[in-house]
């Protein structure tokens, strides 16, 4: 699976992909979902539902947010979503890869300590 939506006004535009990982030395797998690009009001849906939509599948969900360029509250708050849907329904949501941009976000508003931040 592979997506992309545009921004509004030059904000930029954000892909999202997914693809399975095996975790190391477990013999589990995971569910990984990049994004790479803007999460902003015109885009954030994508990020949103490609991971409510993986959480709702998988037991254990990875998102890459390596290539994010900008990521505000709105991002934020589809990460939450996301975390709130996978501990509902008894699963998990790994965070890494995170940029700066994301790392600032989330130290803000304190997220940082909520999510797993991968290295």
């Amino acid at each position: 699976m592979s997506a992309a939506v545009a921004g509004v006004g030059g904000s930029g535009a954000l892909r999202v992909s997914q693809h399975t990982e095996a975790s190391a030395g477990s013999g589990t797998y995971a569910l990984v979902i990049t994004a790479a690009g803007a999460v902003d009001l015109d885009t954030e849906a994508l990020l949103r539902n490609a991971l409510l939509d993986a959480v709702a599948v998988h037991r254990t969900v990875c998102v890459d947010l390596g290539g994010i360029t900008f990521f505000g509250a709105v991002g934020a708050n589809a990460l939450v979503a996301a975390r709130n849907a996978a501990t509902l329904a008894g699963r998990t949501l790994l965070v890494r890869g995170v940029p700066g941009v994301v790392r600032r976000t989330l130290e803000l508003t304190e997220l940082d300590r909520v999510f797993a931040i991968e290295a």
